[in-house]
C-alpha cells in the first residue's frame, strides 16, 4: 500500500518452495521454517563474529566541547498525566493505577 500511494513500484511475491543448505534440499513448510529461523535468529551473532576487534577507545572520535546538557528526574505527577493520555487501544492497562497524586 505504501509503494502504491508513494508510487513507488512494488514487487511481486515469490514463493519459495526449496531452498539448499548444507548439500541438503529443504522442501517441506516445517523444515522451511525452521531453517529461516535457525538463519535469522543466528544472522547476528554470526555477522558479529566476523567483526575484527580493534583497539580504538570510542571516545578517541570525540572532539572536545564546553557544552554540557542533563535530565531532570521526572515528578510523579507528569508521569502520571503522561500514563493517563495514553490510548488504551494501543496499550497495555494498567490495573489498579492510582492517578490520585
Amino acid at each position: 500500500m505504501i509503494n502504491q500511494l508513494s508510487s513507488r513500484s512494488s514487487k511481486k511475491s515469490v514463493n519459495i518452495s526449496e531452498i539448499k543448505t548444507g548439500g541438503k534440499v529443504i522442501n517441506t513448510l516445517s523444515e522451511l521454517a525452521q531453517t529461516f529461523n535457525l538463519h535469522f535468529s543466528n544472522i547476528g551473532q554470526n555477522l558479529a563474529a566476523e567483526i575484527p576487534n580493534v583497539n580504538v577507545v570510542p571516545e578517541s572520535y570525540m572532539k572536545p566541547t564546553q557544552h554540557r546538557f542533563s535530565l531532570k528526574a521526572p515528578t510523579a505527577s507528569a508521569v502520571c498525566k503522561l500514563l493517563e493520555n495514553i490510548n488504551v487501544r494501543k496499550a497495555a492497562v494498567l490495573k489498579g493505577f492510582r492517578t490520585n497524586y
